[in-house]
Formats: structure tokens, C-alpha cells, sequence
């Protein structure tokens, strides 16, 4: 143990590895020597190097030291699990770590090959064979391999035959027959289980546990370590799991899906459909420890948070029912003065005090928004942005009691503010497609 310090302190990163290596082989059974060498590979090691891919090198070395071999020699160790959980949730999921972009994207790359949408194909899968071997005897398979190899192309490589599939180079019928599916979902499988150490049959338990979750996501990969790991969990590290899940289950909410925009980039988008299973993880933990502070502090944070996303995506049923929610159990000075009032207060902070400059710049914001989103094709995100911009401009307006005060604001109509920002928006987008989309709301904009 000094010595894996001095040479972590030298700089020597390899043969603090394989001093790291010996000590967690010495001591297996020992929980703390397999948290402290998985934590500081993916923490400590990985911030010695500057490039982002040397340092995703590290965190996977620290994600493999605890899911390939710190639970193989401890598969009841509730701690492990957490804190293979907390890998993904925080060291790949937030955004302390400058390469975290680079992480999540590789995580997104990695996943791919072995989903659609994001999803697993259970039913593909649990009939799949387990040994890829067993497929390869079938008698079914022996004209789909040879016509693989016709095209020059390895049948056990995965993504080569997701190539086929995808550009058709193999026979309509031969690419949608049963074996050629068998074999995509059998290598499929061998990955998630034998690389991944993922179980398809538990990953389809935690999505139907959780709603259906993305899987090329860092949280939805916390939601399973933590997941599996309440099965052997009392106490503290129950309610540390507990945390863990509905902690994730909101960042999820927040941007767990991927959004394809125009342009085939992949953007986070939120996952306002997991709102349910997000309460009920947190409704459950204020039932089991109703007097802890933290779990209401957390829960009433994500209200405040859910409706102010709820309204920004138009889904106003949902976000009353939260504002009731709310006011049922928090009520307070804002939430006494309506739902309009209180969900502008979310978004701009305290109505007295909104100027009519400050006030411009909110709706313009909100509204640019919203027409930012329809740019990129989400129709659903801009009704909701655009909703909210006229929403705050009419509770904007009813504060001044006379015309006469309100003239002398000089703040333009919500269909003139909406205008300009369009024309402003328009001016300043380069890329042509975008900008072509936003030219189609000239016509209603300006009979607004």
C-alpha cells in the first residue's frame, strides 16, 4: 500500500496498476481494497492525463477492477454495487470531469451495437442461444454463414453484420430470416453477458421496474448496479441504493433520452414518460423514512424542477397535477397564488422584481427557445416554450393596473416579441436546413 502511494505520487501509473493488481489478489475478500483501487484508477489516475481518451482508458480500468473481479470473488457485497453504481452515475454521468463529454459518448458507442433505440430486443434475446457455438451447429445457419463469408465478412463480428443489415448487401430474405436474427441476437447476448457482465433477464427487470430506460445512458446503467445490489443491502448502504436509484431515476427525467436532431446529431433530450416511476421511487423512500430531511428536500427540489419541464414541453395536465402535489404537501406563499404565478416564479425567480428589460429578455428567451427546438424537430418542445413565453408575458402584463403604466414600459405585444426574435433567429442561423425550417413559421408568426 505505500509503495502503490509513492509511485502514484511519482507518477508511475503502470506499475501502480499492477501493485494495485496484487493487492486486490492478496486480499479478495476485503471490500475496501477493491473500492479504494476502483475509485482512484477512475478518479485520481485518469486526471494525470490530458487526453480524453487515455482518461476513459482509466475509468474503464476502474469500472472493470469492481464489475469483472471485485464482484466475482464478492457477489453479495452490497458496497461493491453501490460503488460500481457510483462510477457511472457520477464519474461518467455528471460533469465535474472536463472529458465527460468524451465519456458519455464513448458509453453511447459502446451500447449501440447491442440495441435499438436504446432498448434490448428481450424476446430476441432470451431466445437466444447462450454459447455462441451451439447456434453456429444448427443446421438453419449453414446458408446464412456462407452467404456472411461470400461478402467477405466475418459472421461472428457483430457490427459487420449490423452493416449488412443496414445496407442490405445480403439477401432480402436471407436477412430477415430467423438465423441471420439469431445470430445478431446471440453475439448480441454473448457482449452483454460475458463483456458487459450485463443480465438481459435483469435488465429487463429493472425496465420493467423503472419504465423503459435508455441503455446507452450512464444513469440507466447506475439504476442497475444499484438495482441488483438491494438485494443484499440493510441499513445505511440500503438507503445510500435507495438514493442512488431515484437520484439517477431524476437525471433520467431530466435527459435521458437521445434526440436525433435534422442533422443526425445525438442530443439529450428529457424523458418526461419516467415521471411516474420517478415519484414512486421517491414517494417509497418518504414512506419508509418519513422524517428524513434530505429525501423530502430532494423530492420537493424535483417537483419545482418537473413542472418547470413539464410546462416547457406543454404537458400542462402533468404539470397541475405536480403543482397540486406540491401544494398539498409544501404549501407556501407562491404556490397560495396560483399555478401561472407559481411556475413563472420557477422560471424567473421573484415576479416584484422582473423589470421591464429583465421581463423582455425572459420572454424573448423562452420564445427563442422554443423556436430553437422546432428547428430541430421538436415540435412538442417549442408548443411548450412558446406556451410558457406568452404565459409570462400575460402575468407579466397584469401586474400594471392601468394602460397608461403599461405604455409607459414600452414592452412590444408577446406576437411582435415572438416575431422579432424569429427574424433575429433566422438572420443569425447558418446552417441551411434549420434555417429553412424556421422560414415555415414566418406565415403564422406574423398573423400572431
Amino acid at each position: 500500500w505505500l509503495r502503490a502511494t509513492k509511485l502514484q505520487q511519482d507518477g508511475k501509473i503502470f506499475e501502480l496498476v499492477q501493485l494495485a493488481d496484487w493487492i486486490t489478489k492478496l486480499e479478495p475478500r476485503f471490500t475496501q481494497v477493491w473500492s479504494f483501487h476502483a475509485w482512484n484508477l477512475a478518479y485520481n489516475v485518469s486526471v494525470m492525463l490530458n487526453e480524453p481518451s487515455d482518461r476513459w482508458r482509466w475509468v474503464q480500468e476502474g469500472v472493470s477492477m469492481l464489475r469483472d473481479r471485485a464482484l466475482i470473488y464478492n457477489p453479495g457485497d452490497a458496497q461493491l454495487y453501490w460503488d460500481l453504481g457510483w462510477l457511472y452515475q457520477h464519474k461518467i454521468g455528471q460533469t465535474l470531469d472536463q472529458a465527460h463529454f468524451y465519456y458519455k459518448k464513448e458509453l453511447v458507442l459502446l451500447m449501440e451495437p447491442l440495441l435499438k433505440d436504446g432498448s434490448p430486443n428481450y424476446e430476441a434475446l432470451a431466445n437466444a442461444p447462450h454459447d455462441i457455438n451451439d447456434l453456429l451447429k444448427e443446421p438453419s445457419m449453414t446458408t446464412v454463414l456462407e452467404q456472411i463469408r461470400a461478402e467477405g465478412v466475418d459472421p461472428l463480428h457483430l457490427e459487420n453484420l449490423l452493416a449488412l443489415e443496414t445496407n442490405q448487401t445480403v439477401s432480402t430474405l436471407e436477412q430477415s430470416s430467423p438465423a441471420f436474427s439469431r445470430l445478431i441476437a446471440s453475439l448480441q447476448k454473448e457482449r452483454l453477458h460475458n463483456t458487459l457482465r450485463l443480465d438481459t433477464g435483469i435488465m429487463k427487470e429493472v425496465d420493467a421496474e423503472h419504465g423503459t430506460l435508455d441503455w446507452r445512458l450512464a444513469d440507466t446503467h447506475s439504476v442497475y448496479w444499484a438495482y441488483q445490489g438491494q438485494r443484499h443491502a440493510a441499513g445505511f448502504i440500503k438507503l445510500q441504493l435507495d438514493r442512488m436509484i431515484f437520484q439517477s431515476m431524476s437525471s433520467a427525467f431530466r435527459h435521458g433520452r437521445l434526440f436525433k436532431d435534422v442533422l443526425g446529431n445525438m442530443i439529450p433530450s428529457p424523458n418526461l414518460d419516467l415521471l411516474p416511476w420517478v415519484r414512486k421511487f421517491y414517494l417509497h423512500a418518504l414512506e419508509e423514512r418519513p422524517d428524513n430531511e434530505s429525501i423530502q428536500t430532494a423530492y420537493k427540489n424535483f417537483l419545482l424542477e418537473a413542472l418547470a419541464m413539464l410546462v416547457s414541453f406543454n404537458r400542462v395536465e402533468e404539470a397541475l397535477a405536480l403543482f397540486e402535489d406540491y401544494h398539498n404537501r409544501y404549501q407556501d406563499e407562491d404556490s397560495l397564488r396560483g399555478f401561472d404565478y407559481f411556475v413563472a416564479k420557477i422560471l424567473v425567480g421573484s415576479m416584484k422584481d422582473l423589470n421591464s428589460r429583465r421581463a423582455h429578455a425572459m420572454i424573448q428567451g423562452l420564445a427563442q427557445q422554443g423556436l430553437l427546438a422546432y428547428a430541430l424537430g421538436d415540435e412538442e418542445r417549442y408548443a411548450g416554450f412558446s406556451a410558457q413565453a406568452g404565459r409570462l408575458w400575460k402575468l407579466y402584463r397584469s401586474q400594471f393596473k392601468t394602460d397608461e403604466h403599461w405604455e409607459r414600459m414600452q414592452i412590444p405585444t408577446y406576437g411582435e416579441l415572438q416575431r422579432d426574435t424569429l427574424k433575429d433567429l433566422i438572420k443569425k442561423m447558418e446552417e441551411p436546413t434549420l434555417k429553412a425550417r424556421l422560414q415555415q413559421l414566418l406565415g403564422p408568426v406574423n398573423s400572431a
